[in-house]
């Protein structure tokens, strides 16, 4: 086969074009079912990839093959280039640098903990593959020199036998990092980032109002500060400065990475960052400007650098807030609902924001924001509708728990009027909402919310207690039944308690159990019957702590106690106890007490 010619004419000067498969292919056409040996081409045919010469310049029989870069036949295109490393003479041995010094990599400086090393070099050849103006990048082959013999694999081996992990090349003024593939010393990615070396030029910086916490610094602005942060690549950064420009004067913070001296305190802003360490690719600086003028654009910038480089500038420019204020005056409910069950208006509330931001960009490039807004902290069971009047129409609407909720509109006066309603279902618990009305840096609350009423217990006035009119042992009690009447619950039960008996010489002491009634005339004077009824309980291991059911919103109680008399020892007991019921609605409860059992007459005390 034949191939093109692939030279130009550049000043009189024959320079070279290159070739590659796909171009060949279309020379000799889709259908040919020839063979063709590049391999056997490369070692046959010594033009088809030359050595660079100077310049732009190439003999002019050579033809430069794309596929042939890196083959271990024939010759390469290789760029002369030094490396930077550390060497120490006393003991001599070679370093390179570690993860934790591209700083002083990229500037080529000696770390601080490295005691005894300078810093040397070496030339060396570099196949790169991105070619010509190119970054090394994965794979890219490091030579010894541009008479390295390709066949019989010399490669620059001892990169990979020194300790260390980086050095830096005078070519693309980037770090690379080696390793040994298979007797290749072949340029590999680092851990963190893109294939290519680290460059030397600290990376660009993006600098932005900082937007952390919005509760606390909304948009890192206020009337008369603005936080600056500045993120990016921060791995060959010695410093990072961040400076306002304009108006009123340059002022500049110096913050320094952590690795060569800088200090980094969690949750806070800070000057100094994260820097010269391969992981470090997204990395942020903090400053702080106060003394500023409310309402007024001003112009930031920030950068990296190196004692090798200066990073390139990147700017924004933010807006201060104005000098706002918010007074909200509630309605006579103070915000809060009947306690009753079901969907319910509230009074209305006045919001009176004075010297509103309005439409406001918080910094170049980013989406306005329209001030003031509306925002509460959980939307259950609330609702709400904003007028310019006094008078409501439309729908409610559900609050938003967004960082910049819903925007609110200002009448002529810059006041809005809210009405908030409450939605609620039977055994609802009490709730407190927190609407926060935001306009800038400022804000103010209101809660809205509801607790549910609490319940009543009521009973008829029945006695539960018998008197024991004489020393007799072993006499049994039964009471009368006792009607408890139970409104407003939200429960089923109601709990009935009192304390477990005591024990004494003779026999228990306040030893009493209960049985539910149909009704109040359900009243059983046998224990057998007794303590076979559906509900019923004793205080004689333990504590009585029972739900007992509501029917109709009644329950019947009837209480048995019995008497014991030891005259041997003249010790008399007797059962009674203070009973307890309480009832729910929703988190609100309700009780009442009162004494069952068996009382001592007034003439029977031993």
């Amino acid at each position: 086969m034949t191939l093109k010619s692939r030279f130009k004419l550049v000043d009189g000067v024959a320079v070279r074009n290159s070739i590659s498969a796909a171009e060949i292919n279309e020379e000799i056409g889709n259908s040919t079912t020839s063979l063709i040996d590049f391999q056997g081409a490369a070692t046959s045919f010594s033009g088809i990839i030359t050595n660079r010469s100077s310049g732009d310049d190439y003999p002019a029989e050579a033809i430069e093959f794309n596929e042939f870069y890196t083959l271990t036949l024939g010759q390469i295109l290789a760029y002369d280039s030094t490396l930077h490393f550390l060497y120490k003479g006393s003991t001599p041995s070679n370093e390179l640098y570690e993860d934790g010094e591209l700083i002083e990599a990229a500037e080529h400086t000696t770390p601080y903990n490295e005691l005894g090393y300078t810093t040397a070099t070496a030339g060396v050849a570099i196949a790169l593959q991105a070619g010509e103006g190119g970054s090394v990048s994965n794979g890219d082959v490091i030579h010894q020199s541009q008479t390295d013999n390709i066949g019989s694999n010399t490669y620059y081996s001892f990169l990979t036998t020194i300790p260390g992990e980086y050095a830096s090349n005078t070519l693309t003024n980037e770090l690379i990092k080696f390793t040994n593939n298979g007797g290749v010393i072949e340029v590999q990615p680092t851990a963190f980032g893109s294939t290519d070396g680290i460059p030397r030029k600290p990376g660009n910086l993006t600098t932005e109002v900082y937007e952390g916490s919005l509760s606390a610094n909304r948009y890192g602005k206020t009337n008369t500060t603005i936080t600056i942060q500045a993120v990016g690549d921060t791995r060959t950064a010695r410093n990072i400065d961040i400076e306002k420009t304009t108006p009123g004067g340059s002022v500049v913070s110096t913050g320094t990475a952590t690795l060569v001296g800088g200090t980094v305190t969690p949750g806070q802003f800070n000057a100094d960052f994260y820097g010269g360490a391969d992981s470090f690719t997204s990395r942020a600086s903090y400053y702080t400007f106060t003394g500023l003028s409310p309402d007024t654009l001003y112009t930031f910038r920030s950068r990296g650098r190196n004692a090798a480089f200066n990073g390139d500038y990147d700017d924004v420019q933010a807006r201060t807030y104005k000098n706002t204020s918010i007074s909200i005056t509630e309605g006579a409910d103070g915000g809060q609902g009947d306690g009753v069950a079901g969907t319910e208006t509230l009074d209305y509330l006045t919001i009176t924001v004075t010297n509103s931001n309005g439409t406001h960009t918080p910094f170049s490039g980013e989406t306005d924001k329209t001030f003031p807004y509306l925002r509460v902290n959980s939307a259950a069971n609330v609702a709400y509708r904003q007028s310019t009047t006094t008078s409501f129409s439309g729908d409610f609407v559900t609050p938003s728990t967004a960082d910049y909720g819903q925007a609110l509109t200002l009448n002529g006066s810059g006041v809005v009027y809210i009405q908030p309603q409450l939605s609620t279902g039977t055994g609802f618990n009490t709730f407190n909402r927190t609407f926060e009305v935001i306009d800038g840096h400022v804000s103010s609350s209101f809660q809205i919310g509801e607790q549910p009423g609490p319940p009543t217990i009521t009973t008829d006035g029945t006695s539960v207690v018998e008197t024991d009119s004489d020393q007799t042992n072993g006499e049994q009690y039964f009471t009368d039944v006792i009607e408890i009447t139970i409104s407003n619950t939200s429960e089923s039960t109601i709990n009935i308690s009192y304390p477990a008996s005591a024990t004494g010489t003779q026999g228990n002491v306040n030893q009493v159990i209960y049985r539910v009634a149909s009704n109040s005339s359900d009243k059983i004077t046998n224990y057998s019957d007794f303590n076979s009824s559906t509900y019923t309980g004793t205080n004689f291991n333990s504590d009585v702590d029972d739900d007992i059911p509501i029917t109709s919103g009644k329950v019947y109680l009837q209480f048995f106690a019995q008497s014991s008399f030891r005259a041997s020892t003249s010790e008399y007991t007797y059962g009674n106890a203070t009973v307890t019921l309480e009832a729910a609605n929703g988190d609100v409860t309700a009780t009442t007490s009162f004494l069952a059992g068996i009382n001592i007459g007034p003439g029977d005390r031993p």
